[in-house]
């Protein structure tokens, strides 16, 4: 999300985060939602959830879904969706960033002993600062 207050932009989050693949003909969506911890200080309390969707809206039994081996976050194609609170409207601003191996370089997730953790690349939230700021303020 982004705020932009007297031509100042100010970024927060991520606030949600989905992954979409494939197992079989299956659709599998893997989400995270993210809210700030308790102090300032404490790191964003990230909620898990994996979704199955079977083709043509099926059901996925309990033993199928459970044993079906998801993929991590990494991806090809990375689209960041932008709220952006103006002073009297709100817009939207996507950009989508590619990686070859899979590797994103603008957000990086991490699994310790079962807890996702994720990392922003400053100078990625920089660049957003940047273009947010010259799409609405500069314009």
């Amino acid at each position: 999300m982004a705020h932009v207050t007297d031509g100042q932009v100010g970024l927060s989050g991520p606030w949600f985060v989905l992954k979409q693949d494939y197992a079989g003909e299956s659709l599998l969506l893997h989400v995270l939602l993210m809210r700030p911890g308790a102090i300032n200080t404490e790191p964003p309390i990230v909620e898990e959830h994996k979704h199955v969707i079977s083709p043509f809206g099926g059901t996925v039994d309990a033993a199928r879904a459970s044993g079906i081996s998801w993929p991590g976050l990494e991806a090809t194609f990375t689209c960041h969706v932008v709220l952006v609170h103006l002073p009297e409207s709100i817009a939207v601003f996507n950009r989508i960033d590619y990686s070859e191996s899979r590797t994103p370089t603008s957000i990086r997730f991490s699994l310790e002993a079962s807890h996702i953790s994720f990392e922003v690349n400053p100078q990625f939230s920089e660049e957003l600062t940047q273009s947010i700021r010259a799409g609405f303020v500069d314009s």
